[in-house]
């Protein structure tokens, strides 16, 4: 009893501890956001909320979260499917360690990484797959990277190529969840596989996969590191610049930190109200 008494204080301890660190963070870039302060013009003053009425009316930040949601939205429905059709392709062997090997090491490698090895593949220049394409069929090199739809896709098949093995990891270790029994007696009763995916697949996997999506949606609005690699900082002209690009370039390319801090606690905040109660909304009223 005495080291379990001693252990759990200790834990608090470091609960309350990086509890407070958190909150000082959101804190202190809470303060930064109500702030004019600019690292290279020497700017510091308070402008209470004037940073965030600007950025109602900025047409870059504007088109930044539009592009960031249809990116997000695209990648994540893309990972689901994919992943969907290799653990129906795998079946039960999704769980043996060789798949679990082979579908782990991309999500293991740093964005930063991933975003590399895609930039090196569709590489106008040095590109494999322009040069087998140009080899293949007569034709110039492709320049994926070149244009804002080319650069679109190649981002969205790196971020499904680096997520799609492990979505389907949980997607496999949440179909174990679904009693046998409810399916015996759904074929027992007659049912073939349309009815046993409408009256027991559907039902049970329904709120942990929709819970999945939620999460991998808001990992994707956060993307940036990946993206910055791969399109050398936003893409031709700029047009793959997202959220996380476009907040990366405030703070770091024009020094305006309130601005970018506004920015950031405003995404902070939509997160913070939004997947909550989309999770409760999901879940619904426990019994």
């Amino acid at each position: 009893m005495t080291m379990k008494s001693s252990v759990l204080p200790r834990r608090g301890i470091s609960l309350a501890a990086l509890a407070a660190i958190y909150l000082g963070l959101i804190s202190a870039t809470v303060g930064i956001s109500l702030s004019n302060l600019n690292y290279f013009e020497g700017r510091s003053e308070f402008v209470g909320l004037g940073n965030f009425f600007q950025l109602l009316g900025d047409q870059s930040f504007l088109v930044a979260c539009y592009l960031t949601m249809k990116y997000s939205v695209v990648c994540t429905l893309l990972t689901f499917a994919c992943s969907c059709v290799w653990v129906l392709i795998v079946g039960h062997l999704v769980l043996r360690p060789i798949y679990l090997i082979a579908a782990l090491a991309p999500w293991f490698m740093p964005p930063t990484t991933v975003g590399v090895i895609f930039q090196l593949l569709f590489d106008n220049q040095q590109g494999l797959i322009p040069a087998l394409l140009s080899t293949f069929t007569g034709a110039s090199k492709p320049d994926f990277l070149g244009n804002s739809v080319g650069a679109f896709w190649v981002a969205v098949v790196a971020d499904v190529w680096q997520w799609a093995g492990i979505f389907g990891i949980a997607l496999a270790l949440t179909a174990k969840s679904v009693p046998a029994e409810n399916i015996e007696t759904v074929a027992v009763c007659g049912g073939g596989l349309g009815p046993q995916i409408v009256a027991v697949w559907i039902p049970f996997l329904l709120r942990p996969v929709s819970a999945l999506l939620i999460f991998k949606f808001f990992w994707n609005i956060a993307d940036f590191d990946r993206l910055s690699a791969l399109t050398s900082g936003g893409g031709p002209l700029g047009t793959m610049r997202v959220f996380g690009l476009w907040i990366e370039r405030t703070y770091f390319d024009f020094g305006d930190f309130g601005y970018g801090a506004a920015a950031a606690v405003a995404a902070l905040t939509l997160a913070m109200l939004t997947v909550p109660l989309l999770l409760v909304l999901i879940a619904g009223r426990t019994q």
